[in-house]
């Protein structure tokens, strides 16, 4: 019992002294605390104040607090809270409550910072000052004690947007210990107010009932409906409500933010571009750099309708980090989803893009004049204060440095060094600039286009392309890019469709490429194409598929496709004067291209040998071999393997382009290569477009024809080509030729028309003149042989091998009473017989009396009456003449033909000479001048020679019309094959025709009119001057015409004539004495006045030259006056005497 009663007496003691110490411990307790309470509201208002000072300290801004109550030792809680910048009467934030989370017993220790804050009743004014200064503005300039006794270069803003934030990070969280408070904002009013300019803001208020951001280490939620009371007379139109959701991020420039519009936001351009608005829905700015526009569109409101011209339902682009300057952006990823355009034509012609940009122009260029007024002012006061500086620091030049040592200096700087590259090079471009993915998809452009287009094959007034995908996938580090294009185009009857892929491993090389394209319309890339395009490419379907890419072999590129062509029409101007239409229509290809391939040694060419024959020194400057450019050594492009297929025919070709060295430099060498199988004639006609048939379409011909040809041409010496072409033409026969070209009409009687229009630049007007005869062109008859031997160089068994193959003229068989001895028929000698050369077509005129000489004159035989059947010049009416005059065609009479054995020998001569040395010895192409015409225009760089034979120049003026395009010289060719291997007309006659209609001057053709229009001569007088200068102006006759209108041929052009009288004795056409008197003087033009005859002769009839002034004492032997020279023997030649 003891013991117990001792042991519960012990337990008793223990439990009370328990409870003393624990009550003592919490009257302590309730001490202290009874303590703090009573001094923590002034602890509170110093923690407070000291927060406060650094805030007014560094921010430069005044800030009044009213009463303060604390809360615990969790907090406080202010009323009236005001801030103001110094020196203005309202405060710029107003603070009815504000609960300031703190711990009073971790600022014991000395933590002051801040953990959450709480704010309802907020009201901030906005505004702009008499000086038109933002109150932000304003705050920004205002200078702290903190920064003005912290370092100099702290007070410079950076640059920097990644230290600009870091620099507001600091600032900001530094009152709360450098996290994130929780903040709580209720009843926030922002005011925006500008008394001089009202429309500057554009909204007058804006609240919210409740913004939040929850406190966090790194990261910090926010979240915010903001309601805007938008300012009408502004451009910006805001919605009524913005909804801001996302989080504050440590760093800074992580932070992202997602901004919802209730209402679309609308955006009007400044003036003069006010007429074009933006639209937004919602904007958002993502964590890695990344920013997004949602449902953004741009109308312009000068179109009618609501529809806007460009919408996307998304545009977002991602960046490696938020750049310094635009020079900086590095740009990650573009996605835009759902964009769609929309072109719309009027039936005028105008479209919104085409008015948009010719808007957008004008205004730039109002802006530009505007520009160039500022910089012309700004230039004109600096010239006048540098000048009043000058005179200022006239007498002390101590410091002063000469304007000609600033200009030395300037010119002693270091130039760029030309041996730097220009720019970066691909690879660099395509690993720092191009983003690592690119992602369009479901785009469509909308066209809709109610302009006539009555030239196209296939116009839509609406078509559209949909599901446009663009996918472009770049990995820079393993160096590569894919890409991926889709789109398909519906409106037309088949719907088109246009894939494109690429495969770029760029590091290591070796490229690939697709391109497939399926019933593209062609029409509508016209009607897209503008007025330009839509007037040359009228429609067509293309399907074509091409492979291409870069192999083993680094920098070659191979390639194999196909390309047909359906119902394909264009108007290509060089080509052709009509559109060129095409059926079923196709080309084949497989080939490479090697900028660094070497030129593989030649098949054809040969070492350069002299010319075969002379060539006339023309006016032409052309470089010499020496002077030229060395060829390029390398690369290549080459077509291995090529096959097209129009209609029933196709041909199988081959193209090589070696040596060459970018665009601006001529390539090495060209090589083609053409085989053609056995084809039916009248399918290659077929396949020929009737544009460049020109009047031969409808030209039937049977037969068949294969060719196997090859040419290389060294683009460097031209001359050189040289061509293998080994043509199978197998019973070819002529069933139809067009009426208009049937060339075999050229042997019998055949009417023609020469038809001209040309103008005329007078002072001030251009005078348009027209020309047109109605001629007829006799039957052939044949050319007497002697004539043509003499005149020509063609020998006499040459003349009778052609005649008798020819079958014409007829041969007579043999008889008795033919006056020819038998042995004559079959022999050449017949053709010098009189019976053959009676065939010969006579004189067209007739006999005139020769003109009176000065004897007749002094002795008195000639009589001064004129002869009323003497042609006379009519002049034309001295008023002014009219702006549209047809010339007489009859002014000189009639037309007259004249056979060739009657015109002068020495103009036969002369055309030969200067024209077409070899007319009569080639099939109607001159190959070597065709040669030389490439080698001369290559080198000039333009067309500086033809190589037109006479034959082609006949064709041309018998059959064709005058437009400058390849496919007359197609025509061209054409006819003369027709002309002199087929049809086979006698060279004689194709020059015969030739002259008597090709064009001498303005309304003058034919060598008849020629002939009396210059010299008032017919043409069997015409001397070898008077040809000289005929032939000389063939190429120009318009032009050169000014001679004849001055009166008198130019020295200079008397020279260019003389060379071409120097090449007819060199080519042994005139001899040497006949020369030197042709080089004596120039031959005189012939003008008649009013009344005068128009012949020479008859002009020297009716006014012979004066008598010879007869000297005293003179009169012995005076008889011997009238007798005539006694000629000097001349030795006849056989031929001549059997044609006298």
């Amino acid at each position: 019992m003891t013991n117990d009663t001792a042991g519960g007496a012990g337990g008793r003691s223990s439990a009370g002294r328990l409870l003393k110490i624990a009550g003592g411990a919490l009257i302590a307790l309730l001490l202290l605390g009874a303590g703090a309470w009573l001094m923590a509201p002034k602890m509170a208002r110093r923690v407070l104040d000291s927060q406060l000072e650094r805030v007014e300290a560094r921010s430069g801004l005044t800030i009044k607090t009213g009463a303060l109550e604390t809360r615990g030792l969790s907090g406080v809680t202010l009323s009236d809270l005001q801030v103001a910048i110094p020196g203005d009467d309202a405060p710029v934030v107003t603070i009815a409550r504000a609960e300031v989370s703190l711990g009073l017993l971790a600022a014991l220790k000395g933590d002051r910072a801040i953990s959450a804050l709480a704010l309802s009743g907020v009201r901030v004014e906005l505004s702009y000052d008499d000086q038109g200064r933002h109150t932000l503005t304003r705050i920004l300039e205002l200078q702290g004690d903190d920064e003005a006794e912290g370092d100099a270069s702290e007070s410079v803003a950076p640059r920097d947007l990644e230290a600009i934030a870091a620099r507001l990070q600091e600032r900001a969280l530094r009152h709360f210990g450098g996290r994130f408070p929780q903040v709580e904002v209720r009843d926030l009013e922002v005011g925006f107010s500008d008394v001089q300019t009202p429309s500057r803001w554009p909204l007058t208020q804006l609240k919210t009932e409740l913004a939040t951001l929850e406190s966090g280490e790194s990261r910090a939620p926010f979240e915010a409906d903001v309601h805007l009371q938008p300012n009408d007379a502004h451009t910006l139109s805001l919605p009524a409500t913005v909804s801001l959701s996302g989080a504050l991020a440590l760093p800074l420039t992580r932070s992202s933010v997602d901004v919802t519009f209730s209402e679309a936001l609308r955006a009007r351009a400044p003036a003069p571009y006010d007429f074009l608005e933006v639209e937004l829905r919602g904007v958002a700015i993502t964590d890695n750099f990344g920013v997004a526009l949602r449902e953004l569109a741009l109308r312009n409101r000068l179109e009618p309708g609501d529809a806007p011209m460009v919408e996307a339902e998304l545009a977002s682009l991602a960046l490696e980090s938020w750049p310094a300057r635009p020079a900086d952006v590095k740009l990650q990823e573009l996605r835009v989803e759902g964009p769609h355009l929309r072109l719309n034509y009027a039936a005028h012609g105008a479209s919104n893009l085409g008015d948009l940009e010719a808007l957008l122009r004008r205004g730039v260029a109002k802006r530009s004049v505007r520009t160039a007024r500022e910089v012309a002012q700004e230039l004109a006061e600096r010239a006048i204060a540098d000048a009043s500086k000058d005179d200022a620091a006239e007498d002390d030049t101590t410091d002063a440095t000469p304007a000609a040592e600033d200009l030395d200096a300037l010119a002693a700087q270091p130039a760029a060094d030309a041996t730097q590259p220009a720019g970066p090079s691909l690879r660099e471009l395509l690993t720092e600039k191009l983003p690592q993915r690119i992602k369009v998809s479901d785009l469509t452009i909308e066209v809709v286009d109610p302009r006539p287009h009555d030239n196209l094959n296939a116009p839509l007034q609406r078509f559209a392309l949909r599901e446009g995908e663009l996918d472009v996938d770049h990995r820079p580090i393993q160096g590569q890019i894919d890409l991926k294009a889709i789109a398909h185009i519906e409106g037309a009857v088949l719907p088109a469709r246009v894939d494109v892929a690429l495969d770029l491993p760029y590091r290591k090389g070796g490229w690939e490429a697709k391109v497939d394209i399926e019933e593209l319309e062609l029409s509508q890339l016209a009607q897209l194409g503008g007025e330009r395009i839509a007037s040359r490419l009228f429609g067509g379907r293309v399907n074509a598929s091409l492979d291409l890419g870069e192999g083993e072999q680094r920098g070659r590129t191979s390639f194999e496709g196909m390309f047909a062509l359906d119902g394909f029409r264009a108007f290509l101007s060089p080509v052709a004067a009509d559109p060129i239409e095409l059926g079923e229509a196709s080309i084949a290809l497989k080939g490479y291209l090697d900028p660094k391939a070497a030129i593989p040694p030649a098949r054809l060419l040969k070492a350069p040998t002299p010319p075969s024959e002379p060539e006339l020194q023309g006016g032409e400057e052309e470089l010499s071999q020496e002077e030229l450019p060395a060829p390029p050594e390398r690369g290549a492009f080459v077509i291995d393997e090529g096959t097209a297929r129009h209609r029933d025919a196709s041909a199988e070709f081959q193209l090589a382009i070696y040596g060459f060295d970018g665009l601006d430099r001529r390539p090495n060498r060209l090589d083609v290569a053409i085989a053609i199988e056995p084809t039916p004639v009248q399918a290659l006609v077929d396949a020929i477009p009737s544009a460049i048939l020109g009047p031969l379409a409808g030209m039937r011909l049977a037969g068949t024809f294969g060719w196997n040809f090859a040419m290389e041409v060294p683009l460097y010496d031209a001359g050189r080509m040289q061509w293998d072409a080994t043509p199978e033409l197998l019973n070819l026969e002529v069933k139809h030729l067009p009426e208009e070209v049937d060339v075999y009409r050229l042997f019998e009687r055949f009417d023609h028309t020469i038809e001209d229009t040309w103008e005329v630049k007078e002072y001030r007007r251009t005078r348009t003149l027209t020309y047109q005869r109605d001629i007829v062109i006799p039957k052939m008859r044949p050319t007497p042989a002697p004539w043509l031997i003499e005149n020509t160089g063609i020998t006499l068994e040459e003349l009778d091998l052609r005649r008798r193959e020819r079958g014409w003229p007829e041969v007579p068989q043999w008889f008795p009473g033919l006056g020819i001895p038998r042995q004559a028929i079959d022999s050449p000698e017949y053709w010098l017989t009189r019976h053959a050369t009676s065939q010969a077509a006579p004189r067209p005129w007739p006999e005139r009396a020769q003109p009176v000489s000065a004897l007749d004159s002094f002795f008195g035989a000639w009589s001064p009456q004129p002869s009323p059947d003497v042609p006379r010049w009519e002049a034309p009416e001295p008023h002014r003449r009219p702006l549209e005059e047809t010339i007489d065609a009859e002014r000189y009479g009639d037309y007259v033909y004249v056979p060739l054995h009657h015109i002068s020998p020495y103009m036969v001569r002369a055309i030969l000479t200067t024209e077409d040395n070899s007319f009569f010895d080639h099939p109607g192409f001159n190959f070597y001048a065709i040669k030389q015409s490439v080698a001369a225009n290559l080198r000039a760089g333009r067309f500086v020679r033809g190589a037109s034979t006479i034959s082609m120049q006949l064709a041309k003026n018998l059959f064709l019309d005058r437009e400058k395009v390849l496919a007359r010289k197609f025509q061209e060719a054409t006819l003369v094959w027709l002309m002199e291997s087929v049809a086979d007309i006698p060279k004689e006659r194709l020059l015969e025709i030739y002259l008597n209609i090709i064009e001498y001057g303005p309304g003058v053709f034919g060598i008849h009119e020629a002939a009396v229009h210059y010299f008032g001569k017919r043409p069997d007088e015409l001397s070898i001057g008077e040809v000289a200068w005929l032939v000389s102006i063939i190429p120009g006759p318009k032009r050169y015409h000014s001679y004849y209108d001055r009166g008198e041929i130019s020295p200079a052009w008397f020279r260019r004539m003389g060379r071409y009288i120097r090449a007819m004795e060199t080519r042994e056409r005139i001899t040497p004495e006949e020369m030197e008197l042709a080089l004596a003087e120039p031959p005189a033009f012939h003008i008649p006045a009013d009344g005068e005859p128009i012949f020479r002769a008859d002009y020297e009839r009716e006014n012979p030259p004066p008598p010879p002034e007869v000297p005293e004492g003179a009169g012995e032997g005076v008889e011997d006056l009238g007798g005539e020279p006694t000629p000097e023997p001349v030795e006849e030649r056989g031929f001549m005497r059997l044609f006298d």
